[in-house]
């Protein structure tokens, strides 16, 4: 149901699962005083008035899609209120990361379903629905539902957050270098770069060597600078990426030791309980 949520969030967003409007629909996207006018241009074929023009880019997702939206909205309601069920006075064992992702989300679907029948034109606008909408973002992290009970991933975790001080040493290297090198980018009088927040944008770019290539050096002095910048950021993360991915190897080699011992364990209990006299 995870997977089906995630698929609906996705797919209507992309023209395949999308379709023209009806007619009912062309009345809630046109205000009232183009309302007559479009009476006529539905009802008359003979009717040639050019003010009249149907835009079209507005698309709406498929009808089957709400169908399935329905149902996974009436599944994560009945989940959640079977855990409230169980956990009536744990609030501490059912107040999680996970099941308050999933309450947020159901908050915002359930906001966005009443806005659009209150309001039908509000989904056809630029307006606070949108806003609203932007928040169902929050159902990708239902994914981590799945993810945790991958090893890896959980590994990874662990990592992280034994990690926070060296990931801070980054982040404050990373920070010095983007000021310096931005700096010294602006006040090379290079044309490419407006300003010092431009010139940082630039800089975080090269130094994790992405180069988008909006925004460049063209005189002398600017490439020298960019080179480098970029000889720098190539340093930087060979000196600092390696101490996490050492981190990840020694929590990896650890879990699965325990694993591998846990499951020796397993065999020679099950051997002795086959060998063990009746």
């Amino acid at each position: 149901m995870v997977l089906l949520s995630l698929f609906l969030l996705v797919s209507s967003t992309h023209p395949v699962f999308r379709r023209k409007l009806t007619k009912d629909e062309w009345f809630d996207y046109f205000t009232s005083e183009e309302e007559e006018l479009f009476d006529d241009y539905w009802f008359n074929d003979t009717y040639h008035d050019t003010s009249v023009v149907l835009p079209r880019h507005v698309y709406v997702e498929i009808n089957a899609f709400w169908y399935l939206k329905m149902i996974t909205l009436a599944y994560f309601t009945i989940e959640i209120i079977c855990k409230l069920i169980v956990f009536p006075l744990q609030w501490r064992e059912f107040i999680t990361f996970l099941n308050f992702i999933d309450i947020l989300a159901l908050v915002v679907m359930y906001t966005s379903l009443i806005v659009d029948q209150v309001n039908p034109k509000e989904v056809y606008k630029d307006s606070g629905h949108d806003i609203v909408y932007s928040l169902q973002v929050f159902r990708v992290f239902r994914l981590f539902r799945l993810v945790r009970h991958i090893s890896g991933f959980r590994i990874l975790l662990y990592t992280l957050r034994a990690s926070v001080g060296d990931l801070l040493v980054m982040l404050l290297t990373l920070c010095t270098a983007v000021l310096l090198f931005s700096s010294l980018a602006y006040f090379s009088q290079d044309s490419a770069f407006a300003h010092i927040p431009d010139a940082a944008w630039w800089a975080v770019v090269t130094l994790t060597t992405v180069g988008y290539g909006d925004i460049y050096p063209t005189t002398v002095q600017g490439r020298l600078i960019a080179s480098t910048c970029a000889i720098t950021g190539v340093c930087l993360l060979a000196l600092l990426i390696p101490v996490l991915v050492n981190n990840f190897l020694l929590f990896y080699s650890y879990y699965f030791g325990i694993e591998r011992r846990q499951n020796a364990k397993k065999k020679v209990l099950m051997r002795k309980s086959s060998v063990a006299p009746k």
